[in-house]
């Protein structure tokens, strides 16, 4: 999947490469578990899957070719964002991989993620029914419950007045002896 951005202009790094300890916690997911880190920051870089990107890092770590695929997703993050490399990104990602990506995951959560998601929502096609304390929260008739029209108009919830028929709990029918 390509993404392509605007071009913006050059502006440095905020997080330094070699400022791991600045947070412990990402250095340490990068420590012990760099392909998860590396799929982390390429779901937020290019909204590719964690889990794929993840198993795709593992396989070519093995053959000692992470670079390749690394440096493209920092490459992306560089453009998004405006930043200019110091050294090319295949020698970063070559030489201070987890380095790199400790680096592009503090650039991440200072900055926010490079891809906004998408929500799609789905009307529902049946009637809402609403416990009564929440009900009784947000209409002020009692003995009323929101109902949405039918499925082929519009979803705009109308007020359907019906008595609500709620046995009394079980401890309220018990006799004091």
């Amino acid at each position: 999947m390509a993404v392509i951005f605007p071009q913006q202009p050059q502006q440095e790094w905020r997080e330094s490469l070699c400022g791991c300890f600045s947070d412990i916690g990402i250095c340490c997911y990068g420590l012990f578990c760099p392909c998860c880190l590396y799929g982390d920051n390429a779901e937020q870089i290019n909204g590719s899957s964690c889990c794929g990107q993840c198993c795709i890092y593992g396989l070519v770590t093995s053959c000692g070719l992470c670079c390749l695929v690394h440096m493209g997703n920092r490459r992306q993050l560089r453009q998004k964002y405006g930043i200019q490399e110091a050294c090319s990104d295949c020698c970063v990602t070559m030489w201070c991989a987890e380095c790199a990506m400790c680096q592009e995951a503090r650039e991440l959560k200072t900055r926010g993620p490079a891809v906004q998601h998408t929500v799609f929502v789905q009307p529902m096609s049946g009637p809402v029914f609403m416990p009564p304390h929440q009900y009784q929260q947000q209409h002020p008739v009692p003995g009323t419950y929101s109902v949405p029209h039918e499925p082929h108009q519009s979803v705009i919830p109308t007020i359907v007045p019906q008595p609500l028929t709620v046995p009394p709990p079980p401890y309220m029918n018990a006799q004091k002896t």
